[in-house]
């Protein structure tokens, strides 16, 4: 047996191989894929404007929902930009957190660009907030707390959930008023103060 030609036939057919390797990957046309462009929504402008963007490049039709703005009623129509971005400006509008949906082909969708939410009875709502409000502004002051709490209602025989807050210091026994409440649609939650230095329970009256 010839090894030497057996060495050399293998050598050919290996740079053969990566010959044909070299021009199939040239021959093969590049792909690049374009990024989608950067949607900013919302966004709240110094005089109160809010302009409200939603990437739709497939959508027909899309409109800006939400009872809380002021003055917008059944909705507004968005506009379509050349890269399938939907666009509306809306106000000046006054100070405060309002909640809004994109209303897309007749589908009620949050905002995919905004982390901010608030939940409904049925539903859930993309949230805004205009800054100037005394009320809904976060400030450097000291601040209670939040609860949710699910609970059974014998009224109506399901679970509920629902939100309590109480005031600061209260779980440390040191909150200044005696007694707290908070609503819902049908039941009201009363957060009866610390007594004796002990900590406050609740009761749903």
């Amino acid at each position: 047996m010839n090894f030497g030609k057996l060495i050399s036939r293998a050598a050919v057919l290996a740079v053969c191989g990566l010959t044909h390797s070299a021009l199939a990957q040239s021959a093969a046309p590049a792909t690049q894929q374009t990024p989608p462009p950067v949607v900013v929504s919302p966004e709240v402008s110094p005089d109160r404007q809010v302009t409200f963007r939603l990437l739709g490049p497939q959508a027909e039709s899309v409109r800006l929902t939400g009872s809380d703005i002021p003055g917008m009623g059944q909705g507004k129509p968005m506009n379509k930009g050349d890269k399938g971005i939907w666009e509306i400006t809306i106000g000046p509008i006054p100070p405060g957190s309002y909640r809004y949906n994109f209303n897309v082909n007749g589908v009620a969708v949050i905002d995919p660009r905004n982390p901010l939410v608030s939940e409904s009875n049925n539903n859930v709502w993309s949230l805004v907030h205009v800054p100037g409000s005394e009320f809904s502004d976060t400030k450097s002051v000291p601040h209670g707390a939040v609860s949710a709490v699910t609970y059974y209602s014998t009224a109506l025989g399901k679970f509920r959930r629902l939100r309590v807050y109480t005031p600061p210091g209260y779980e440390l026994g040191q909150a200044n008023s005696r007694s707290s409440t908070c609503c819902t649609a049908r039941e009201i939650v009363t957060i009866h103060g610390p007594r004796s230095g002990a900590r406050g329970s609740f009761s749903i009256t």
